[in-house]
Parts: C-alpha cells; sequence; structure tokens
C-alpha cells in the first residue's frame, strides 16, 4: 500500500465538462435509440446494437484526436463533423434503424445541444465549492458550444 502524498498547492483547475462534471440525461446509445425511427428492432436490442458499434467507432475517432489529427485544434464545425461522422457509420451499421441517417443525426446533435440533456455528477457541485473555498480560480472547457457548460455555472 502507498503511503498517502500532499497534493502541492494550486492555484487553478481546468476541467472538461464532459463526463468529468457533468453526464447526459440516460445514456447514449439509449437517446440515440430512441431518436431512431420505428425500426421494428425492440428498443433494448436496439439499444445493445448501438452500443456495440457507438463504442468502437467513437474509440477510433478519441484516438484520432488524441493523435494530433486535427491538429490539435477544435471548433464547433469540427465537433459537428466528427460527430456527425461517428453517427452516420453507427446508423451504416444498422440500416434499419432509420430511413433517413442526416435527418437522425440532426436531432440528436441538436438533442445534445441542449441544456435540458446534462446533469451534473453528484459530486460535482461538493468539489467545486471546495475548491472555491480555498481559493482556487476554476475554469471549465468543452469540445462544442452546448448548454452543458451552463449546467455547470449553476
Amino acid at each position: 500500500m502507498h503511503a498517502a502524498r500532499e497534493i502541492p498547492p494550486f492555484d487553478v483547475a481546468l476541467f472538461d465538462a464532459g463526463q468529468t462534471l457533468i453526464h447526459p440525461v440516460g445514456t447514449i446509445e439509449k437517446i440515440y435509440a430512441q431518436y431512431a425511427e420505428q425500426s421494428g428492432i425492440p428498443l433494448e436490442e436496439l439499444t445493445r446494437k448501438i452500443r456495440h458499434h457507438f463504442g468502437e467507432l467513437f474509440g477510433r475517432a478519441r484516438l484520432e484526436m488524441a493523435r494530433g489529427e486535427d491538429g490539435f485544434v477544435w471548433s464547433d464545425e469540427l465537433d459537428r463533423r466528427m460527430w456527425r461522422r461517428v453517427c452516420l457509420s453507427v446508423a451504416e451499421r444498422i440500416p434499419e434503424m432509420t430511413a433517413d441517417p442526416e435527418r437522425w443525426f440532426g436531432e440528436l446533435y441538436d438533442h445534445f445541444g441542449q441544456r435540458s440533456s446534462w446533469r451534473l455528477f453528484d459530486d460535482t457541485r461538493p468539489a467545486l465549492e471546495g475548491l472555491r473555498e480555498r481559493g482556487v480560480r476554476l475554469g471549465v472547457g468543452c469540445d462544442r458550444s452546448l448548454g452543458a457548460t451552463d449546467v455547470v455555472d449553476d
């Protein structure tokens, strides 16, 4: 067992909003499935299929970002392009899910851009308040302009 180490003092803490401070209301896979047209596939089965394909495809997209293939530059346009590529690839692998993958993607992208689609993790507020009480300046980043960062501001 390792001995506890004291954390050196710091003045600033930066956080990524998504999946660090906030999370979507519901699972991503189920939301994707709910936005799909009536495909005749039971919701739980469709959710399982989406989870399988989404994990692989989003994993690839994350690797591309980590390698700096985008030049380590990000914008709302690049974000939308990346999510469009992931979503349309999911739809391509499950063609019976929707007859109009572009419409499906647009509805999903709009959904995740709404403040009401996100919630704070239970420990977010106490952690941020504790840091503020210690005089730490806080910064929150997000990979797209969405209502998600507004949730943290509250």
